[in-house]
């Protein structure tokens, strides 16, 4: 009797806690909005909105924020805002959509608590329209007073709410003076600015992009690294100058030359004199003579110009922090009351550094680079000034003397927090250098994503294309990659800006691994590489040593070694790294490698002739620099083939592509005439194409005329339970993410794929996805996807890791092998792995903090770069580095059919098809993949990938073969 009563009270309670938690969840995912107004009833934007142990969110500019898929019933908001005081308020949701208005009431400060600082801070948007940057306490109400003189100032704002973004104020008039004052309310108390003056600026965006550049070539010079002209082993003007007939020989029309100025570092972006030159380098004398010989041999020269930060050693900075009164002070941005010290940068650096009079400055790369304050007109004043300086020198009109334009470094990081500032800024700059020379050309390093990066075309003439040199990369590195498509919707964005855009193209610079370590320094890739920049359209740069296959990789210095002229690695003018500041060894710049000048300077096949050769082509046919020329031909397989319009001409060019590591011969229809070996061709002709190899054709053929292009179907019949069918092989690649799509029309299982394709043989195979979900974590409302909740992020401080590495076959046994990545600085000798057990498997093992990582394995510090083939995910940004997570959640998947792989893809990688691969455990045959993930909700699915063949079509080797005609 007791065991059944026991067991009763047992049920009961299991029934009681089964109940509470059904009325705790929803059985659908809910909706909140919930809105954010003030006092008096107006919207506030900005303000932290937090669902406890769920999400996070800002207010958008009406006071709202929205969160989705809310399974919770009973839920805690916490509201907050500085210069409010927070609110808290439970939530019991009954309904599938519930909306809360909630009030914050201002904080009530003292009148000694209240402060307005950087009264005297602006920045002209436009002709009309300028902004005042002060700051003051955030529960403070704003009035402002403005006139054209100081006594006859009028309210033209009035009890505003200010959140320290800027105020701006419109309809102004060009080149008028006024005066204005700032009064600060919070309740009955008010504090007021002393009267403050600025002159509207005209003309604030009056300048049109130098016409040169457009079909010119660049060259970017290390001087340091290059040349020595006067025996002291460190490149200087000097040598600079006697190299200027190699310079153009090559063929290049302009170069740009790393930092020039005085500066404690080995590289230069920390300047101490912006008046004057390294005395590395020499005098400024001898930079003018460089520059006025390179100009009578027709190559311009733009300078780098390091306007974002200088050195710490700068006497301004050293006035600034230690000089009361200093002049100055503001032209760096010191620690007021509203900064947070313990704040982080734009990738998530420390940004704030104490100074030895114990205050904090603002420095976004080290605590040796303090940042500028742009927001000051005297800074800006200055700056404008220096590059009034180094372009006419004599201030006498003659360019010649001067340098031709600037490459303006970390242009994007003017003002992180106020992106106004940074534009109209560059706005400002660039109309003032078109003052004094109009041909004056300005690029600017914009590191960031295309949609952000596009904006600076209102501003610069040109931007590097940092998206584009990763495609090339990729492209070059067997990526299956419609380069011209991606071209045009890059150039789409920037023409919504400016259709005077000049395209600034690269493959790697001074800050990345050199083109050779991206590419296992296979010369066939590297050719491929050069083919690419120099036919596709923009202003090509190259960086020095490119054209000769120089090896280099992180750290910074040994990307930046000595040019190598000669075979032995030794001889007149060759410089060194023992000198000049270096901090790492001379690691790549080796005798008798085949990589030098010497050795492959009319070499035919060399790289070095290979890039003359190019230039040679792109210098004679200007149609390869506009981008309105371009055309992707519609024919699948190794090739990738384009069309360049020649508008002036009865000819067309096509460029040829072979993606493939083997000869592709092609038979052409009309006659042409291949521009980089000088070969006519005839009808019926063969066209050998090398593995990796590029012919450019000129012909009055259109692309179908010259091309026998055939339509091909290709089919292949799915089991019922398969969703979707990728074609891969010689057709389109043989990486799953580049595979093609086929299409099921009617829905029977039976998918195929209409082609184009050029007369040959071609291996294929198919992969199925299935869609599926792990049985045991719940779903979504729909019954589709997995559904997660992450609560909070793992704690602990560190844990250890251990990175295993399989050598392989094409590497040498006795090799040293290294791991370099983010955690160590990307530093190929600063973390060895052995082979303890001789098997041929490195490990190393090291503690890191939960995070997600991303990291190579080194062969010999540095000779290669190889991704690891079984990490679970890879950056996107064209380097292809293995990523590792340190903590986090792990996904787990138990398949009950053999299968080739598991695809993860969800709110946690934006639904990105084959960006997070599982791997399998080859003791369980699970497949796993851990991820850092913020706190939050998060959905997805998992889906088989299965590799198939057609048992009816023709087989070779374990793929499917189909022979053109």
């Amino acid at each position: 009797m007791k065991k059944r009563i026991l067991c009763y009270l047992l049920l009961v309670v299991a029934l009681l806690f089964s109940a509470c938690n059904q009325e705790e969840s929803l059985q659908n995912p809910a909706k909140i909005v919930i809105k954010v107004v003030d006092e008096a009833g107006e919207e506030v934007a900005n303000a932290d909105v937090s669902l406890e142990g769920i999400a996070t969110a800002k207010t958008g500019d009406q006071g709202l924020v929205v969160f989705d898929g809310i399974r919770q019933s009973k839920l805690k908001a916490i509201i907050s805002k500085a210069g409010y005081d927070s609110e808290k308020e439970k939530l019991k949701l009954t309904d599938l959509s519930t909306k809360l208005t909630v009030k914050l009431t201002r904080t009530e400060l003292d009148k000694d608590e209240m402060v307005i600082v950087d009264a005297k801070y602006y920045i002209d948007i436009d002709d009309n329209v300028l902004k005042l940057l002060f700051k003051t306490n955030p529960a403070n109400r704003i009035n402002l007073y403005l006139g054209e003189s100081s006594n006859s100032l009028v309210k033209v704002k009035s009890n505003i709410n200010y959140d320290n973004q800027g105020l701006k104020l419109e309809g102004l008039t060009p080149n008028q003076t006024y005066y204005y004052k700032i009064e600060a309310i919070n309740g009955e108390n008010t504090i007021s600015t002393e009267v403050s003056s600025f002159k509207k600026m005209g003309a604030t965006n009056n300048w049109s992009p130098a016409k040169w550049p457009r079909e010119s070539i660049f060259y970017e010079v290390f001087v340091r690294s290059f040349y020595d002209g006067n025996g002291d082993q460190i490149g200087d003007f000097v040598g600079l100058k006697e190299k200027l007939p190699y310079l153009k020989e090559l063929g290049v029309d302009a170069l740009w030359l790393m930092p020039i100025n005085d500066s404690p570092s080995y590289h230069g972006y920390d300047v101490v004199d912006y008046y004057d030159t390294n005395p590395d380098y020499g005098t400024l004398e001898e930079f003018q003579e460089f520059l006025q010989t390179a100009h009578e041999n027709g190559i311009k020269v733009i300078m780098d110009l390091v306007v974002n930060h200088t050195s710490s050693r700068n006497p301004w900075f050293e006035s600034s922090a230690y000089e009361d009164g200093s002049q100055y002070r503001d032209y760096y941005v010191w620690q007021d009351e509203f900064d947070d010290v313990n704040e982080r940068g734009p990738w998530g650096q420390r940004v704030w550094y104490q100074s030895s009079t114990k205050k904090a400055y603002y420095a976004d790369f080290w605590d040796q680079m303090p940042d500028l304050n742009f927001s000051n007109p005297e800074v800006r004043a200055e700056m404008k000034q220096i590059a009034r300086f180094w372009l006419d020198p004599n201030n006498d009109g003659d360019f010649s003397d001067g340098v031709d334009g600037f490459r303006l470094d970390a242009a994007k990081h003017i003002d992180d927090k106020d992106s106004d500032v940074t534009h109209n800024w560059w706005q400002e700059f660039n109309t003032a250098v078109k003052e004094v020379n109009p041909n004056a050309f300005l690029v600017g390093e914009n590191w960031a994503e295309t949609d952000k990066m596009a904006r600076f075309f209102e501003d610069l003439d040109a931007s590097f294309n940092f998206s584009l040199a990763d495609r090339m990369i990729e492209v070059a590195n067997g990526e299956n990659v419609d380069i011209i498509k991606e071209l045009k919707e890059i150039h789409a964005k920037y023409s919504s800006y400016s259709d005077r855009f000049i395209d600034a193209t690269f493959l790697r610079n001074h800050d990345q691994n050199r083109v050779a370590a991206e590419l296992s320094a296979s010369e066939d890739k590297m050719k491929l590489a050069a083919s690419l920049l120099l036919t596709l359209p923009g202003t090509p740069f190259i960086y020095y040593g490119e054209e000769i296959g120089q090896i280099g990789a992180k750290p910074d210095d040994n990307i930046r070694e000595p040019f190598d002229w000669y075979s032995d690695a030794k001889g007149k003018g060759m410089t060194t790294m023992d000198k000049g500041g270096f901090y790492h060894p001379m690691a790549y710049t080796k005798a008798n490698d085949g990589i030098s000048l010497e050795e492959q300077e009319g070499v035919a096949g060399s790289l070095f002739e290979h890039y003359k050769r190019l230039i040679r082509v792109r210098k004679a046919n200007p149609a390869f620099f506009s981008s309105a020329n371009y055309t992707k031909l519609d024919i699948s397989g190794p090739n990738y083939i384009y069309k360049v319009e020649s508008p002036q001409n009865d000819y067309d060019f096509f460029v040829l592509h072979n993606l493939s590591n083997s000869l592709q011969k092609i038979e052409i229809n009309a006659a042409a005439y291949e521009l980089l070996t000088a070969t006519t061709y005839n009808a019926s002709d063969i066209l050998e194409v090398p593995a990796y190899g590029t012919v450019i054709l000129k012909s009055k053929a259109t692309g179908s005329e010259l091309f026998n292009v055939k339509k091909v179907v290709v089919s292949y019949q799915a089991e019922s339970n398969v969703d979707k069918v990728l074609l891969l092989g010689d057709i389109a690649s043989w990486k799953i993410k580049d595979g093609v799509e086929m299409e099921n029309k009617d829905n029977d299982g039976s998918y195929e794929v209409e082609l184009n394709l050029i007369p040959g043989h071609y291996k294929y195979q198919f992969v199925t996805e299935t869609e599926t979900v792990e049985p045991n974590i719940p779903l979504s409302s729909d019954g589709q996807k997995n559904q997660i909740q992450i609560n909070k992020s793992d704690g602990k401080e560190t844990i250890d890791h251990t990175f295993s590495f399989d050598l392989p076959e094409d590497v040498d046994e006795d090799a040293r092998v290294s791991l370099a990545g983010e955690f160590n600085g990307w530093n190929p000798h600063a973390t060895e792995m052995t082979d303890r057990d001789g098997d041929g498997i490195y490990k190393v093992t090291i503690k890191l903090s939960p995070g997600e990582y991303q990291y190579k394995f080194v062969i010999n510090g540095g000779e290669r770069w190889i991704s690891d083939p079984k990490a679970n995910k890879y950056s996107n940004d064209g380097n292809r580095n293995s990523i590792v997570t340190i903590g986090g959640h792990t996904f787990s998947y138990n398949p009950d059919q053999a299968i080739d792989g598991v695809m993860l893809i969800g709110d946690m990688n934006d639904w990105r098809p084959y960006e997070t691969i599982l791997r399998e455990d080859a003791n369980t045959g699970r497949y796993e993949a851990s991820l850092w993930l913020e706190p939050g909700q998060y959905q997805y699915q998992l889906i088989e990938l299965k590799t198939e063949l057609d048992p009816n079509a023709e087989q070779v080797d374990g793929t499917n073969i189909i022979t053109v005609e």
